[in-house]
């Protein structure tokens, strides 16, 4: 009987965005390998695997606050990308975007 256990999850990942997923990624400072629609990112020991093609990430239960930092961070991305495309001013408050347009 092994003296350790590594509960794995597997997650839903809704972003499809390969190119925004690598920018985030490498903002939070992760460690990447892709390889077409796999994407393997790892960072203090953590690993988490993401298939774009299926929509699923793997990850270890400890890795989760990676994760939600990761999709926290996307979020952000994808929001000023499409402000900045529709020319819109984007206002934070506290954990709150407001957009207005010019």
């Amino acid at each position: 009987m092994p003296c350790y256990t590594i509960n794995i999850m597997s997650v839903e990942l809704s972003m499809r965005n390969k190119n925004l997923l690598l920018e985030t990624l490498g903002a939070l400072g992760f460690r990447v390998l892709e390889n077409d629609y796999i994407i393997k990112a790892s960072m203090r020991g953590q690993s988490i695997s993401m298939n774009l093609e299926t929509g699923q990430a793997e990850l270890p239960q400890s890795a989760q606050g990676l994760f939600n930092q990761i999709k926290r961070t996307y979020s952000g991305k994808a929001i000023q990308q499409v402000a900045k495309k529709r020319r819109w001013i984007l206002k934070q408050n506290g954990n709150k975007l407001t957009a207005t347009k010019y």
